[in-house]
C-alpha cells in the first residue's frame, strides 16, 4: 500500500529518534563509511543535515552526490524510520556560510575539512511501528479477571452477592454496586 508521509510527521519522528545508521551506496572506490550519525537539522525542503568526522585528505576524492540510506532507531521507542535519498557533501565555503541554522564552529570546521557536512534529500520514507507487547503478568491478571467474572455469572446470583440490598426496609430502593 503506497501512502504519502507528510514532512511534518517525518520531522517529528526524526526529531524523537535523532540517531541513524548512514549507508553510502556509491560505486566509487573512495566513499564515506557506514556510520552512526546524529541529526543536526531537518529542514523544510526535506533535507536531513548531519556531520561526519574527516581528516580533510580524501574529501576531494569522494563523490559529491551519491545514493544513501538512513535508518533511524532508538532503544525504547516502538517505531523506526528508514529514509532513502540522495546525499550531498557540502564543503563549498559560500554554500556552508549560507546555512542559517549552523553555528560558526560547524561552519569553520566544514570549510577547513575537519568535518564533513552532509545533507540527504528525502526521496522515499518508510515508517514502521511495532505492536506493544503485553506483559505476561498483565496477561495472566486479565485472564484471571475474565474467569472470575464468568464463574460469578454462572454460579452466583445477585441475591447471594448483595443480600443486604434486598432486605426489606422502609423507604429503600433497589440499587446496584459497581466495581471498576
Amino acid at each position: 500500500m503506497a501512502t504519502y508521509l507528510p514532512l511534518f510527521f517525518l520531522k517529528e519522528k526524526i526529531g524523537e529518534l535523532q540517531t541513524a545508521l548512514f549507508y553510502n551506496f556509491s560505486t566509487s572506490v573512495f566513499k564515506c563509511p557506514t556510520s552512526v550519525i546524529n541529526v543536526l537539522e531537518t529542514d523544510d525542503c526535506g533535507q536531513i543535515w548531519f556531520c561526519l568526522p574527516s581528516d580533510g585528505k580524501f574529501i576531494n576524492e569522494l563523490d559529491k552526490e551519491f545514493p544513501a540510506l538512513l535508518q533511524f532507531f532508538k532503544k525504547g521507542k516502538s517505531f523506526h524510520v528508514r529514509i532513502n535519498g540522495r546525499a550531498f557533501i557540502v564543503n563549498d565555503p559560500e554554500q556552508v556560510n549560507s546555512i542559517a541554522w549552523a553555528n560558526p564552529t560547524i561552519k569553520n570546521d566544514a570549510i577547513q575539512g575537519k568535518l564533513m557536512l552532509l545533507k540527504v534529500k528525502i526521496e522515499f520514507a518508510d515508517y514502521f511501528e511495532q505492536k506493544q507487547k503485553v506483559n505476561k503478568a498483565q496477561e495472566r491478571k486479565e485472564w484471571s479477571r475474565v474467569f472470575k467474572e464468568m464463574y460469578s455469572f454462572i454460579f452466583e446470583t445477585e441475591y447471594s452477592k448483595y443480600s443486604f440490598l434486598h432486605a426489606p426496609q422502609s423507604n429503600s430502593f433497589p440499587g446496584r454496586i459497581q466495581y471498576q
